[in-house]
């Protein structure tokens, strides 16, 4: 008898503690997750499309002036730009 009280007790416990993670997951899922979500939807994801996009163009391009069908070609663009200085703020 005094077992099955003890079991009452503690399926009791594990109940509101199921309970309370149910909410904590829920809150995180809200002010968490779904902002994380929004802010990629609405500003990463945009940018990535871009990039891809980019990546993808650059493959076909392949010469400055002109290969015959039968050639492989590759082009490499070197950028030089002053330095990125540290800001002491």
């Amino acid at each position: 008898v005094n077992g099955v009280s003890q079991l009452d007790t503690a399926t009791g416990k594990i109940e509101s503690g199921a309970r309370s993670l149910a909410k904590g997951v829920k809150k995180f899922d809200e002010e968490g997750i779904q902002k994380i979500n929004d802010k990629y939807n609405d500003n990463l994801k945009p940018v990535i499309n871009r990039l891809k996009a980019i990546l993808d163009a650059g493959k076909e391009y392949n010469n400055f002036s002109g290969i015959s069908d039968d050639m492989d070609g590759e082009v490499k663009f070197i950028i030089e730009t002053e330095s990125i200085k540290k800001d002491d703020k």
